[in-house]
Order: structure tokens, then sequence, then C-alpha cells
């Protein structure tokens, strides 16, 4: 008989993958969140009903996580979690097989030393670069916390082991299904995960290197293809879903180029600097693995041979420290690089890296050998050396450092803390049917997960403000709500964005007739018409009166029932564990969203004459963020209010002119820490609602700048601009002018009187009055760019378009790229027949914008002129591709193409 060929597999191949990831599932199934974590509320969302707007990312994870909306709410959360750690354990046993088969003859000792014929790892223990690549990988904080909650980041981490095992079974084997399986599973990753599109370059490159000249057959190419195309058949998942959703007026080729257009978005925002800062410690020493290096690299002498061997080692030990530094999280690891993003290929590849340079030095320094290694002598007899001792000790204390490390903020991040404040904003919502709205989509899902264990969320109306404005949400909403949600905006009434002031409408509709609830402080334009009352953590809309037009005070009764609320949360809030160094995302979030509730609860104080009251409050919330940038500027404002005297020098204009200038404007931080009171911020913030013509909002912030300093002339204009501002907005244009009237009076030198007065005759269409008055504005400044641009509309409404060109020269010369005056200079231009002129003006915006579609209507005017026909079917058809399609000009603008393309133009 012949004798059976001995297996290259031992433990390291065989059972150990088993036991890692079996012990995997146990740490994660003890360690699991017991609710949800930020990341995962979005799969929540989608799974318990929360979110019914179209799906656009994630195919293969929608596909495999339906089946859990058929459970008990519950334990959805759960499950999901519990699936979520199976992805993981299972992802580790890849990382453990895929460890064990790589191979050690890419050095001249290691050929020595490893002879079998597939050159596994076979020196005791050899099973130990295996597991610790499976340590290092299984406890970093970023993949344990992705282990314990349902995020899809697993998923998408236990498709690319599976693809990187494959490539190394072909390698052992060269059995090629496992490359129609690797080119299956890789087509089906791509649609669930952008980042597949970025690392198929990677793995091409390695196809090639091991199959050399065989990969080029033809017959072997096509069915690759053919594999991976039925994997991408996966695309066509989620516009057949949406298809069905019920949304009939976007059709399946406009579902999928959204599908796909978010995966390019996505891949387009990606930094490339920080892909490459990260390949220094996953695919260079990856890349370095794969190289077959000679013996002395070309030099034949022995000393040459000796120094190669020692460059190499040194070379491979700086590379295992680099590798094995990132799961410890410094400056350059994917967690911190990675602006949010879980990066986990990342950290798998440097885990397949270290385990295999831990092998190499287990291997090297198992047998004392000259340089180079004599290929004829006997290889050393299998046996643990005192180099297998350490390293399985070096090993060991690295899985505990890891662990010790971790092990706290997953603890912290077990869901708890996101259920009490969920808790929190149901405790303060009425049993009784309401429309809840929040600006943040991961708010709202809070609210709405827990209301929905108890059976309640369908009772309420959930609404995210961020999609109010998109047609396509509106039609979900009412999809899902019935007559409660009466939005479908059908034909052309909803097509493109909402308007602002349609938006408000509606929610004062809503208010009027029902309970409309706001889970965060806020502002916008819907804050124009409505006023949020708090109510603990959430906040109840009123519809404001349009007299008087300041917002009503807060009642004493109101006032002592949000105090005893607060007074009831307090002790919570101060048993918040103090997160450790490297918090979780979770902690960050929670912080925050107590932070600033607590701000604006005692600046409400504050603001009604409770001074004393609201020092604790602003104390309390620095104490929870001690990043709240309007907290802690209202708590040194607390003390200085306190003793009133201190504010008696203070000019708040001039303090504003001396504040920095981040995150985009002072509406940065109010979004994130909540409103002002310090006066130099809040003068600036109400400036900033003026420009963003929120008037009434900076009228209520001026307002109160007024009652702290009554006697400074500044403060005191301002107030009655935006009292002016804010009638002629509610419609009451007779008082509005007239009391402009009475200002300018008062200041007849004061330009922003005069813009008042200009702007109520500019929107009333009474344009002589309003060149009358931008004229006197002009005298006072001649070179007042605002002034300037408005007598040029005046002048282009008035038809007096010949008039209309010299301020916008000027205002040009002022401000060259200035874009409301190059449109406005060449619509003038266009109407006195300088075509020449008008042409200049409008190619310079197209070079700045080029997907605005008033450019290409003036162009295709000015060729049509001149009886260009081609030039002007060219610009109109741009025209008709960026335009607005409900209005006049657009459908006037479509008969013309006809024409042009009949051969009828003119």
């Amino acid at each position: 008989m012949e004798a059976k060929e001995k297996s290259p597999f031992g433990l390291a191949q065989t059972r150990m993958p088993l036991l890692v990831g079996a012990g995997a599932l146990i740490l994660y199934a003890v360690t699991l969140n017991h609710w949800a974590r930020i990341e995962s509320l979005p799969t929540l969302a989608r799974v318990t009903g929360a979110d019914t707007g179209p799906v656009v990312t994630a195919p293969l994870h929608y596909l495999v996580t339906y089946p859990f909306r058929w459970l008990p709410a519950g334990i959805q959360p759960i499950a999901l979690n519990l699936l979520s750690a199976v992805f993981a354990a299972l992802t580790l046993a890849l990382l453990t097989r895929s460890v064990s088969l790589l191979p050690y003859d890419r050095t001249n000792d290691t050929r020595w030393l490893e002879r079998n014929h597939f050159s596994l790892l076979s020196q005791p223990p050899a099973w130990l670069p295996a597991v610790f690549a499976a340590l290092l990988c299984g406890l970093q904080l970023t993949f344990w916390e992705h282990a314990t909650a349902m995020t899809g980041e697993m998923l998408d981490l236990l498709l690319f082991a599976y693809v990187a095992r494959c490539v190394l079974e072909y390698r052992v084997g060269h059995r090629e299904d496992w490359l129609y399986k690797m080119a299956f599973v890789y087509g089906l990753a791509i649609t669930n995960n952008y980042a597949m599109i970025a690392f198929f370059p990677c793995f091409l490159i390695a196809l090639i290197w091991i199959m050399e000249a065989d990969f080029f057959r033809v017959q072997f190419l096509g069915r690759m293809i053919g594999a991976g195309a039925a994997g991408l058949l996966l695309y066509l998942v989620l516009p057949l879903v949406n298809m069905l959703a019920g949304d009939e007026t976007t059709g399946f080729i406009a579902y999928l180029r959204a599908v796909v257009g978010t995966q390019k978005g996505m891949l387009l925002a990606f930094k490339p600097y920080v892909i490459l800062l990260l390949s220094f410690t996953s695919l260079l020493p990856l890349t370095i693995i794969g190289i077959r290096w000679t013996g002395g690299l070309g030099d034949h002498s022995a000393a040459g041979a000796a120094m190669a061997t020692i460059i190499l080692r040194v070379v491979y030990a700086a590379l295992l420290a680099a590798c094995v530094s990132i799961f410890f999280e410094p400056k350059w690891s994917p967690r911190t690089l990675g602006f949010g993003f879980a990066l986990l290929p990342f950290y798998y590849i440097a885990a397949m890296s270290a385990g295999y340079f831990v092998g190499y030095f287990l291997l090297v320094f198992s047998v004392k050998t000259a340089w180079p290694a004599p290929r004829q002598a006997a290889a050393p007899p299998p046996k643990i050396k005192p180099a297998g001792v350490v390293l399985i000790a070096a090993a060991a204390f690295c899985a505990v450092m890891l662990a010790k490390r971790n092990l706290l903020p997953i603890r912290f991040s077990n869901g708890s803390e996101l259920g009490q404040l969920a808790d929190f904003y149901v405790k303060t919502l009425p049993a009784r049917p309401v429309y809840v709205i929040a600006d943040k989509v991961g708010e709202l899902v809070l609210a709405q997960l827990r209301l929905r264990k108890s059976g309640a969320s369908a009772d309420h109306v959930f609404v995210s403000s961020g999609l109010l404005q998109y047609r396509t949400y509106n039609v979900q909403l009412a999809n899902r709500y019935g007559q409660r949600w009466p939005f479908r905006f059908e034909g052309a009434a909803g097509r493109g964005v909402l308007q602002p002031e349609f938006l408000t409408a509606m929610l004062v509709g809503l208010t009027r007739s029902n309970e409309v609830y706001y889970l965060n402080h806020s502002f916008g334009y819907f804050f124009e018409s409505l006023q949020a009352r708090p109510r603990g953590m959430t906040y109840s809309l009123q519809v404001l009166p349009d007299d008087p037009i300041l917002p009503p005070r807060l009642t004493a009764q109101e006032l002592d029932e949000n105090q005893k609320f607060w007074q009831e949360v307090e002790p919570v809030l101060r048993r918040l564990p103090r997160p450790p160094e490297n918090v979780p995302a979770d902690w960050q979030w929670l912080r925050q969203i107590y932070s600033r509730a607590l701000n604006t609860w005692a600046t409400t104080l504050q603001q009604h004459d409770r001074v004393a009251d609201a020092t604790k409050w602003y104390e309390l919330a620095v104490v929870v963020n001690p990043e709240n940038l309007p907290a802690k500027v209202n708590l040194a404002f607390n003390t200085r209010l306190a003793a009133k005297d201190a504010l008696k020098d203070l000019d708040p204009a001039r303090a504003a002119e001396q504040l920095p200038r981040a995150y985009g404007g002072t509406e940065g931080y109010i979004s994130i820490g909540g409103p002002f009171d310090d006066p130099a911020w809040l003068y600036r913030t109400a400036e900033e609602y003026m420009q963003a013509n929120l008037f009434r909002q900076s009228l209520v912030a001026f307002d109160r700048l007024h009652k702290l300093f009554p006697a400074n002339p500044a403060v005191d204009l301002w107030r009655r601009n935006m009292e002016i501002m804010t009638r002629f907005g509610l419609g009451d244009t007779a008082n509005a002018e007239k009391q402009a009237l009475a200002l300018c009076l008062e200041h007849p030198r004061e330009d922003s009187v005069l813009e008042a007065l200009t702007q109520i005759y500019m929107m009333t269409a009474r344009f002589s009055n309003a060149l009358d008055s931008v004229d006197k504005q002009l005298a006072l400044n001649p070179s007042n760019q605002r002034a300037l641009l408005n007598k040029a509309a005046v002048c282009i409404h008035l038809q007096q378009f010949t008039n209309a060109i010299p301020p916008l020269d000027k205002l040009l010369s002022l401000v060259p790229d200035s874009a409301a005056a190059l449109m406005n200079r060449a619509i003038a231009h266009l109407q006195c027949g300088n075509l020449d002129q008008a042409e200049r003006d409008y190619e310079a915006l197209r070079k700045t914008m080029p997907a605005y579609h008033p450019v290409y209507y003036g162009l295709g005017e000015i060729a049509y002129r001149r009886n260009d026909k081609a030039s002007a079917l060219s610009n109109y058809e741009l025209y008709l591709k960026y335009g607005q399609r409900d209005s006049e000009e657009y459908q006037r603008i479509a008969e013309r193409v006809k024409e042009l393309q009949s051969g009828k133009g003119t």
C-alpha cells in the first residue's frame, strides 16, 4: 500500500481557529451591549421601523438584519448585537486561520528552518502567531465596540477576512474554487462597503503575485469576472426595496444612481493622506512580508549575507513594533486618524502582519546557527525553546494590557447610559399622541426606540427636521402615518427642495391643531414663528403671536416645574462615571446632550432674573462637558451678573469684535453647547441671526442685551431695527414703515436705519422710494457694498438698465469676485444690448458656478440674438438640466429648445 501523504496542517490551522472563535464569542457575549451605541442607532432604527426613509447603503446588511423585524421589540437590540458578536467571532477565526497559512520561506534562514512543501510554521509553539494576531485584533477597542453592538462594520470586516482567507487557501492548495468564491464574495462586499473598491488593487496585485502567468488565462479570468458580477447584482436590491416602499415618483434608475453615488461620495470624501499614513502599519508590512528575499541580497560573502540578515531582522522588528503600537491607539492609529470611521481592515491587516513577524522571530531564534544558514545542515528538532517562552510571555502581556485598557470603555458603552437619556426624553413627553421633532436623527431614534418597548411609539409622529425639506421624506412620513401627516406634495409643488417659508407654514399649522414637541434646543427659520417652551429635556412648541412680537416669558409655574425636573435629574448627572481617557463616541455625544440641555435651562433661569438659581446648573453643565464653550462663558458672566456693578464698563459690541471665529460662527457653538447669555457672544449671535434674516430671533437677543445695557445706543438702535424688520416680516408693513421713518428722523445719518427702510420699499415693490433711500445710503458712504448692489437691483426693476451698470462697476472694483454683482451686471448689459460685455460676465460666472442655471439662460439668450442656433441650443439644454422645472421660464425655454431642434428657431 502507498503511504498516505501527511497533512501539512497542524493544531494552528485546524483546531485553533475554532478555539479562538469560541473564546471570542464567549468574551463578546459577556461584554455585549445591552441596548445601543450611537453607531448602532441607524441599524436599530431600520429594523424597528423607526426609520422608514429610502435605503441607499449596505444591501447585504439590510438583507441579513431584515428577519430581526419579526422579533419582539424588547429583544431586537440585544439579538442584533449578538449577531454582531457572532460575526466578530467568525472574523477572528478567519484571522487565526489566515495567519497560520502565511508562508515562512521569505528569507534564507526561514527556508532552512522550515522545509515543508507549503512553508507553514511548524516550530513549537506554532499556534502562537495566529493566537497573538487574534488577541491584538479582538481586544482592540474599535473592534470590541463594533463586536458588541450591531453597526454593520463587523459584517464588512467578515467579508474582508473571508476574501483574504481565500487568497491564502489558494496559495497552499492551488484550488481555483477558492478564487471563484473570493470573486463572488468580493462582489457582495463591494456593494455593502465602499472601502472594498479602494482595496481592490491590493487584492488584484496579491493574486497576480501568487499566480504569476496563470492569472492571465482567458477561461480563468472569465469565470472570475462572472463570479464577481454575480456578487455585484446585490446593487439591484436596494433600488427594488425603495420602489416597493411606495414612492412611485422616483424611478429604479434614480435609486440605483443614489446607491452608487453614495458610495462614490464616501470614497472621494476620504483624505488620501490618511490612507497613506495608515498603510505604513498595514499595507507596507504586508508587502514586505510578501517579498521572497535571496540569501545575502546578492552578496555571496558570508559577512555580507550576515549583515543582510541582521538588517532584515531589524526591519522586521521595527515593523512588528509599529504594527503592535496601533492597537494601543497612538496618534498614528486608525482610531485617531479616522475621523470617526472604524477602519477595521487596517487593524486586521496589522494584526496579520504582527502575527507573521512573531512567527518569524519564533522560528529564527529557535536555534543557534551560523549566518548564512547552511542549506545542507539538518533542520532543528521541533521543540519549544526559550525564545518561544519569551514570546508567549510577551504576547500574554500585550493581551493583558489591551484588556485592561479597553474593558472599562466597553463597560462604559454598554447601552445603559443611552437608555437613561432616552428615559429622560420619554419622561417629559405626554402619553397622549403628539408630534416629536428633533434636529439630530440619533436623539429622535433614542426616544422612539424607548417608547416602542411600551408600544407608545405608534401613538406619536416622529419627524427629523433636517430631512423635512425633502419631498421624498414627506412621502415616507405620509405612507407611515397616513392622515396624521397630510403632506405628500404631489406634482410640481413637491419637486426639488421645499422652501423654508413653506416648511414653517407646515409646522405652524401642525402646532395650531396638535401638540408638537422638540427634543433639543434649536434655532432657525422655524423659530421665527414658533417658541420652544422647556418641558424638562424636551420643548413644547407654541405659535408666536403677531403682537406682541417678543415671545411671552415663562410663567412662575413653568419655571418651578422645570426646576423640579432638573432637581430630580441632578443626582443622576452628578453620578455620571468619569469616562476613561480613550472615551467612546457615545460618551462624548451623551455629555454634549446633557451639557447643552443644562446650559439652556440655566440660561432660561438667568434671563428670567433667577441668577442665583442658574449658577448651579451652569456649573454642572461645565462639569458634565468641560469643552462646552457657551456654558463656560455663561458661567463667567453669571458671576459678573451677580455683582451688577461689574457690567457698567462693558461694551458688548466692542467685546464681540475681539471674539475668535470658529465652527463657522456662533451657530456651531450653539448647536453643540446651547445658547449664549454672555453679552459679547450674545451680540455676535444677534448679528449672525440678522445676517441670516432671522430677525425675530435677532430681536430677542438684542432685547436681552438692552435689558442688560439700557443706556447703550448701539444695542438700542439694533433692537429697534430688528423690531421693524420683524414687524415687516409678519406682514405689518404699515407699522414697520412708520417705525422706520420715525427712526430715520432720530438717526438721519445711520446706515442701518436707511437699510431697513430700503428693504421695506424693495420688498413692497416701491422702487422709486427704495432708490431715494439707497441714494441717501450712498451719500453717507459711496463704497457701501450692500447699497451699491441694492441700487443696481432697484434700477433693474425700474428698467433703468444703463443706470444699473455704474454702481455694479464700482462694486466689482471693490469685490471683483462678487457673484451677485456679476449676475446683475450681465443682466443689465444683456437688456442694454451689450452682448459682448454680458457674455464676459456670464462666462466669468460659469467658471465659478458651473451648475447655476441663470448663467445658461443668459448665454442662450445672447447666442439666440446672434442667431447662433447651435450655441443657443447647447446653453438652453444646460439650462433645462439645472433649472427649476416648475417655473414659467423653464417651460418657455423648453418650447424654444423644441423649436431649435426642429429647425424652426430664428
